[in-house]
């Protein structure tokens, strides 16, 4: 699981403040850089609305860099029983009282990029690893609640925090039981030179060129009388 992206709306907390907590499962979606561009610009002209996740290319025409390709259409997941699974998952959540806002059905032999709101924090597309074009967007109250249902999963290998707020950012980095936290970026960020790994079921050591050399150095200790 790439981790929870929590948008924190309105910065400081000047006004009154919703605050979303997205469980982004974006490896499988081709989509993945319109969508973290769309986040950026979410933060930057808060609030987010659901309608902005579902559609995030309506409010970034004219918006979005050159080199920023625009959301492309469905691909596949890694084989036929992977399909069937999101699907019952999918229908899992439904059944569960969550709302499908977008997608949620096979077209074509793919499945439609999907999104839920109100997903029960029990629900598999919630706790467990979805692997597929799903992500699901639930509001909280504050950012106690945001950290106590990310960190409410076996899994814990990067979550983002959206906020203009250092105060913010730093708390959550704190509490967040993650092996990274990312800020004003997607939980999907990596680069090979940096300590890339995760706690609980998303492992015990980090990936990146330094602690792959160290991992398979065997040291030798030579003590010298002279």
């Amino acid at each position: 699981m790439r981790g929870p992206a929590y948008i924190d709306t309105n910065g400081a907390a000047t006004r009154g403040r919703i605050l979303g907590i997205a469980n982004y499962v974006l490896q499988h979606l081709q989509h993945a850089i319109p969508i973290q561009y769309h986040l950026d610009a979410a933060f930057r002209e808060p609030p987010v609305s659901t309608e902005q996740v579902i559609h995030p290319d309506r409010y970034l025409a004219g918006e979005r860099p050159a080199d920023v390709p625009a959301p492309q259409a469905d691909g596949p997941v890694i084989d036929e029983g992977a399909k069937e699974r999101i699907l019952e998952w999918i229908e899992e959540a439904r059944r569960g009282g969550a709302e499908v806002l977008a997608g949620g059905e096979e077209q074509d032999g793919l499945i439609r990029p999907t999104v839920i709101a109100k997903a029960g924090a029990d629900l598999k597309v919630s706790c467990d690893e979805v692997f597929g074009p799903v992500v699901t967007v639930n509001a909280v109250d504050s950012l106690d609640e945001a950290i106590e249902l990310a960190n409410g999963t076996r899994y814990g290998l990067q979550a983002g925090v959206f906020t203009s707020a250092i105060e913010t950012a730093l708390r959550a980095a704190r509490a967040l039981d993650f092996g990274g936290v990312t800020v004003n970026e997607a939980p999907t960020f990596r680069t090979d030179q940096m300590p890339y790994g995760g706690v609980k079921d998303s492992g015990n050591t980090r990936e990146g060129p330094h602690y792959a050399v160290r991992e398979l150095t065997e040291e030798r200790l030579v003590v010298l009388q002279l």
